[in-house]
């Protein structure tokens, strides 16, 4: 039985419409949010070579809501994404699904001036945000004046009291800047220095790391690892141990 061009086309006029339907529901549902002009797509982030004996056995899937006008682009947060992968390869652990949500800040909120309390930019904006899954980062222009990010895991107090903002990473834009990795510290003789982070060291590998092993820096051990609070100690090394926290987090998705 032939079918004709114009029945061909009608049908998939016909599949593709409750897509348009689920696309169009997430647009006005951002909207009522109080977020403007959304735009939705999906990154595609390549997957890092393979450790020696290690393979990949679980991911992550994520959303991230990039404001308009916060100094991020999309090359950016791939080129972090990426090196996240690279990163997280030593722990068999790669990013899945990463939907990426274009928007107007919510109520202007650009940037994190207050955090940490009811009235906080932070609360406010994981709030409003229509998502139930999580993690969500969000990427802002400034955070606190000079901060580069910071992470609301489950159980810090603050997002054990305000469920809405726990497991979010938000990150300013001054971490795609040069300056970000150089930092201040001084000898016994009160002399200072300007000195350089680990080049191996990412910021959001490192955020990343507070949300999944659910916990501050470390701070007993000296090791050099990608969780240690020290801007001297700091680099892309994984411990055992944080390799199992962070597969043991229920937002990770077994293979």
């Amino acid at each position: 039985m032939k079918i004709s061009v114009l029945a061909l086309l009608l049908l998939n006029l016909f599949m593709l419409l409750p897509h348009a339907r689920a696309a169009d529901h997430e647009t006005k549902m951002w909207k009522r949010a109080g977020f403007a002009n959304p735009e939705f797509s999906s990154l595609e982030i390549p997957a890092a070579d393979p450790q020696i004996g290690i393979p990949i056995t679980h991911v992550l899937d994520a959303t991230i809501v990039m404001f308009r006008n916060s100094g991020w682009t999309r090359s950016q947060i791939e080129a972090h994404l990426k090196r996240t992968n690279e990163i997280y390869a030593q722990c068999g652990i790669r990013l899945g699904d990463i939907k990426l949500v274009e928007t107007e800040a919510y109520q202007g909120k650009i940037d994190i001036n207050d955090r940490w309390n009811y009235e906080g930019d932070d609360l406010k904006i994981a709030s409003a945000t229509p998502l139930e899954n999580r993690p969500v980062i969000y990427l802002m222009r400034r955070i606190m004046q000079v901060e580069g990010g910071y992470t609301n895991f489950e159980h810090f107090g603050f997002s054990e009291r305000n469920p809405k903002v726990a497991n979010t990473i938000w990150l300013a834009s001054i971490i795609n800047t040069e300056d970000y990795y150089y930092y201040h510290t001084s000898d016994d003789t009160g002399r200072n220095y300007l000195l350089r982070r680990d080049p191996s060291y990412n910021v959001v590998a490192h955020e990343l790391a507070h949300l999944l092993a659910d916990m501050g820096h470390e701070t007993t051990i000296t090791e050099k690892n990608l969780l240690n609070g020290s801007a001297s100690e700091v680099n892309d090394h994984l411990l055992p141990r944080q390799c199992e926290k962070f597969k043991a987090n229920p937002l990770m998705r077994k293979l």
